[in-house]
């Protein structure tokens, strides 16, 4: 009984009429998007001396990391950088910089989702 209903349902033929002026603007953005020009294409070679120079920069301060750079201490002396960092790390905790970063990282959060609430955005 259902199929039969369902059938009769379905095999009425309506004809879809678009509504005025559809076609209309459905070509005109058609010929407006044909005559649109291609889009720019990267310039790949003016770019490429940049690429070749930050891959060069990498590359000397790798080598400067790896060769075990050296830098001067108040007392004159020439120390390494492992000393260095832990002069820095010394500093780092008693200056409280953990507490600081901490904070920084809360307030920056607190600010992006009341941005993304108030835009919608998610």
């Amino acid at each position: 009984m259902l199929d039969d209903r369902m059938d009769r349902l379905l095999a009425k033929h309506d004809e879809i009429v678009p509504s005025s002026g559809f076609t209309n603007a459905v070509m005109e953005a058609v010929r407006r998007e044909a005559e649109t020009p291609p889009p720019l294409a990267f310039p790949l070679w003016r770019a490429l001396p940049g690429w070749v120079a930050v891959a060069i920069a990498m590359v000397l301060a790798f080598a400067g990391i790896v060769r075990g750079p050296r830098v001067p201490t108040m007392d004159g002396i020439v120390a390494p950088i492992s000393s260095a960092v832990m002069a820095w790390l010394v500093i780092w905790a008693k200056g409280g910089g953990t507490w600081i970063l901490l904070g920084l990282v809360v307030s920056f959060v607190a600010v992006k989702v009341s941005l993304s609430a108030v835009s919608g955005k998610r």
